[in-house]
């Protein structure tokens, strides 16, 4: 039997990389032969390029401000595609429309797992309307771990036609299968991110390769340029108050970049070895919380998103009984723990979660023998 994955496999993003490179490791682990589509459309190709092929204000904008950054982040950008090269297996067919999909799947495949990630938020700047149209190439289409983000249901319903040709559909969040029941669509399942269904000795392994940073120090990773300004002045306080460095990784290329301890060019590698051996890791990323817990990480989780729908990273603490790590303001705490005992509790109840997770993968398999 032959699977087919499509995710968002492409991006040079910590989180994608490493949800994709997990999903694989575990159907290689039931012996099936799975394999990555290489769709990737334009919109997307040129977002996750060294210089955007923009000639929009904005876009010329974006290409001035990562100018400075070229070296850095060509670094990066190389260590990515090694990434993908060594661990992910992906079809030598590349394909940047659905058309182009329509008429190839049906020979290579027998059945496809679309997810995990924001593969059902058409909020996201490079969203494609593929990962709802797959459901019509003719062969048997499953979901995996699908996430809206910030969308609702009167963005989904334009594609609820699709949605109900899933054979079978999991969410990643509880808020995700809320969403589709206001739609009328019923039996969704929600399961655990990719990042939590393998051991975290392979990520303890991975993190061999990667940089290592001497001395305990505390890392801070943060997505968007809103807020961040406010976030390292926060990061600054933290550092003064347990006499302890903090550095970033860094992928907003804005002006803050420049600063001390800013590391530009970190690989998925290199992320994971940041991680874990850090003291303390600080953070607004889904997945960097995912793999923190994984890895038994102490951490904390900025969460300035509740107005706008976002209930990603909530579900998770939420589903593990550890919403006391999150940080709704940026007023000074005066200290923060280094205790680790909650999140060693909270991995006690992975192994249940996965057994329902591991339960989902296996009778979407099995539906087609």
């Amino acid at each position: 039997m032959k699977i087919g994955i499509l995710t968002f496999h492409f991006a040079n993003n910590y989180g994608a990389s490493l949800q994709v490179f997990s999903f694989q490791k575990y159907l290689d682990f039931l012996g099936y032969d799975s394999e990555v589509i290489n769709f990737c459309s334009h919109l997307q190709d040129s977002h996750h390029r060294l210089f955007e092929y923009n000639d929009s204000v904005k876009g010329i904008i974006k290409n001035l401000v990562r100018l400075p950054h070229f070296f850095s982040r060509n670094k990066r950008i190389r260590k990515f595609n090694v990434f993908r090269e060594k661990y992910i297996k992906i079809s030598d067919t590349k394909y940047s429309c659905y058309q182009e999909l329509e008429k190839n799947l049906k020979d290579r495949y027998d059945l496809i797992f679309v997810g995990s990630d924001q593969v059902w938020n058409p909020n996201v700047n490079d969203f494609d309307e593929v990962y709802f149209k797959i459901a019509s190439c003719g062969i048997p289409v499953f979901t995996y771990a699908a996430s809206f983000g910030n969308a609702d249901s009167k963005q989904l319903d334009i594609y609820k036609f699709y949605i109900r040709k899933f054979k079978k559909i999991s969410v990643r969040e509880v808020s995700g299968a809320d969403i589709l029941e206001k739609m009328g669509i019923n039996n969704i399942i929600p399961v655990l991110d990719p990042t939590l269904l393998i051991p975290r000795d392979y990520y303890k392994k991975l993190s061999l390769s990667g940089r290592i940073i001497s001395g305990p120090y505390v890392v801070c990773y943060f997505l968007g340029r809103k807020n961040y300004n406010r976030v390292f002045d926060f990061m600054s306080k933290i550092s003064n108050s347990i006499k302890m460095p903090v550095y970033f990784i860094n992928v907003n290329y804005g002006k803050i970049s420049y600063s001390n301890k800013m590391i530009n060019d970190a690989g998925p590698e290199d992320f994971l070895s940041i991680l874990n051996n850090a003291k303390i890791v600080f953070t607004n990323s889904f997945h960097a919380t995912a793999i923190s817990l994984v890895l038994g990480v102490p951490f904390y989780t900025f969460e300035f998103s509740f107005s706008t729908g976002d209930k990603r990273k909530q579900d998770l603490l939420d589903l593990f009984g550890i919403h006391n790590r999150t940080i709704v303001d940026l007023s000074f705490c005066g200290g923060v723990s280094f205790d680790n005992s909650d999140l060693l509790s909270a991995q006690c109840n992975i192994g249940n979660l996965q057994n329902f997770s591991f339960k989902y993968i296996k009778e979407c398999i099995s539906s087609l023998s």
